[in-house]
């Protein structure tokens, strides 16, 4: 990924098996990105994530990075902030990157040129 600054890992707060890396782009705009390892495989982890996604009607969208399934939740209201979930399948690992930005402005652009240089590297 591409970042305008070397951001620092630490642990998740609320779940502490997940390693998380978080950049500001703007003074109330962020991405997170956490990896889980795991020994179940990523596709059984994802389609327990997708069945919540689905449960509260939040439409997903699917596609590879890398030559493995990843899938996105369409952007939407959480409180007072807008919100754009994306699902990474690793081996062994998947990874989840978050983008949050105020609803009352428009999408940081940065932010999504962030999420979209996203590569799996060996």
């Amino acid at each position: 990924m591409k970042f305008p600054y070397a951001p620092d890992p630490h642990t998740d707060s609320i779940h502490p098996d997940f390693k998380v890396w978080t950049v500001h782009v703007s003074q109330r705009a962020a991405i997170s990105i956490r990896l889980k390892l795991d020994s179940q495989p990523c596709d059984v982890a994802l389609e327990k994530l997708k069945g919540m996604a689905k449960a509260a009607n939040v439409p997903i969208r699917e596609f590879s990075v890398s030559g493995r399934p990843a899938w996105e939740e369409k952007e939407h209201l959480r409180g007072d902030a807008m919100l754009l979930e994306r699902y990474v399948c690793g081996v062994g690992r998947y990874y989840m990157l978050t983008f949050v930005w105020p609803a009352s402005e428009p999408r940081p652009q940065l932010g999504m040129q962030i999420m979209d240089s996203f590569r799996l590297v060996q």
